[in-house]
């Protein structure tokens, strides 16, 4: 993607009250056809055409979207304040309840405070050995098949990791009952985002809404007896859940069963959907460069000595790494991030009214010239050449940023880093054919039709 040099919002002097630039659209409905049949080359084109702050206009409403990470470092850490997810959002409530991704105000403040320290870095360490293991499990599988969807078998890989990490061998049996609830939900979002459907009230029953609640109800069955269970249990643990159950703040607050819920259910999300996603796009890039492969796996070999690998390891598998956050880069398994204005505020020279609506699209941020140099192409060796702490914050952020960053940031890198070595010690990848990807982008950006690769033990690789 080329953007500008210069954005095309005027940043001199006080804001007007002018809509900014935008693609006009049919009357009331405004863009939504073109917008759902491509969100992300839609919003690549306008950003080319419109710069760095644009309006499109969907079904009566407004979308101000923010391309440049100035603006979007304004929105999300120098004026947070004065930001709410935005509405679209806060319709996964549905699944997620009042959970960390899209709670507010003091009930956010307060579950922050309660779940931080569980994933603080010493703490997520004593996890990896878990993900290794299943790592290790799933590679001595892959070693059997010629072939796989890949993204099939990291949903696989992701699911028994969270559920271990998260609740132990207690939710074992019911981890593709949660799983299925996801798909159901994310099923429903999309219909809602991308229709009229959109206009309608959350809680409208429809068909694909009410299935989705079934199956959230039967996950709430679970998840409500599992917490009983633990409360009643002197035995210690060292899952997420049993740390959840035991926080306290410096009031002496604690999560109450709802809250626990909420969270369980949220950071089972968060770090099954978008692990799963990552690893998907990072083995198919490596399929697709079988240079940048081998380096990898040479590292990989080079590190391990052929033994499991371990949190120390981390610091040493530096092109790992860079692959991990290419992939993040190219392919951000959070392609966007909404709010909503709580009231008039100038962004970036712009005047933005109360009540609107506003999107922040790593997708089209991560694909600028003017922060990455070929900014298509796969090019791990860019983030050792100039690693994250160089760039600008907000031209990397496939985790959000500011006072929201996802608080599994680090859960989830060390999990990537680990899953990926650990898989490369045994299998190697190769593509079927050369097509690209068929994305589709909703809460995240799923591949329409899997990712079908060729999977090779490594002694024949």
């Amino acid at each position: 993607m080329v953007v500008t040099s210069e954005s095309k919002t005027q940043r001199t002097g006080s804001p007007t009250k002018q809509r900014p630039p935008g693609p006009k659209g049919l009357p009331f409905v405004g863009m939504i056809r073109e917008y759902a049949s491509d969100q992300l080359g839609f919003l690549t084109r306008a950003a080319q055409t419109y710069g760095d702050v644009f309006v499109v206009p969907i079904m009566g409403e407004d979308i101000y979207v923010f391309v440049h990470p100035d603006a979007i470092e304004e929105i999300l850490v120098k004026k947070h304040a004065q930001f709410h997810k935005n509405r679209g959002m806060k319709h996964l409530s549905v699944g997620v309840g009042q959970g960390l991704l899209i709670s507010e105000d003091q009930v956010w403040k307060q579950s922050r405070k309660l779940v931080a320290p569980s994933f603080k870095r010493k703490q997520i360490a004593t996890y990896a050995d878990t993900m290794v293991r299943h790592a290790l499990h799933h590679s001595k599988q892959l070693q059997q098949a010629a072939m796989h969807d890949i993204t099939q078998v990291m949903n696989h890989l992701a699911l028994d990791v969270v559920a271990d990490t998260m609740f132990g061998a207690s939710i074992d049996e019911h981890g593709e009952l949660i799983s299925e609830a996801v798909d159901h939900m994310m099923e429903w979002f999309i219909q809602r985002m991308r229709s009229w459907r959109r206009i309608l009230p959350p809680n409208f029953p429809t068909l694909r809404r009410l299935r989705a609640k079934r199956k959230i109800q039967e996950v709430d069955k679970v998840l409500f007896r599992i917490i009983e269970e633990r409360r009643s249990s002197s035995e210690e643990r060292n899952d997420l859940l049993h740390l959840l159950l035991h926080a306290t703040d410096e009031e002496g607050n604690t999560l109450s069963n709802q809250q626990l819920r909420d969270e369980a259910f949220t950071i089972f999300v968060a770090g099954h959907e978008t692990t799963a996603l990552a690893l998907s796009y990072a083995v198919w890039l490596l399929a697709m460069h079988p240079e940048r492969q081998q380096r990898l796996c040479a590292e990989v070999d080079e590190v391990l000595q052929g033994r499991p690998a371990t949190a120390d390891d981390l610091k040493d598998l530096t092109y790992t790494n860079a692959v991990v956050h290419e992939t993040m880069r190219l392919y951000p398994p959070a392609w966007a991030m909404g709010r909503e204005a709580l009231e008039d505020v100038e962004v970036f020279g712009t005047f933005v009214p109360k009540g609107a609506q506003i999107f922040l699209p790593p997708w089209v941020v991560h694909r600028d010239s003017r922060w990455y140099d070929s900014p298509e192409e796969f090019h791990p060796e860019r983030w050792i050449e100039k690693p994250a702490s160089q760039r600008h914050r907000f031209a990397w952020m496939p985790f959000g940023g500011g006072a929201r960053i996802c608080v599994g940031n680090h859960f989830a890198m060390m999990e990537a880093n680990l899953l990926l070595a650990t898989l490369f010690q045994h299998v190697r990848f190769a593509p079927i054919d050369q097509e690209p990807l068929v994305l589709s982008p909703a809460v995240t950006l799923r591949p329409t039709h899997g990712i079908p690769l060729h999977i090779r033990p490594r002694n024949l690789a």
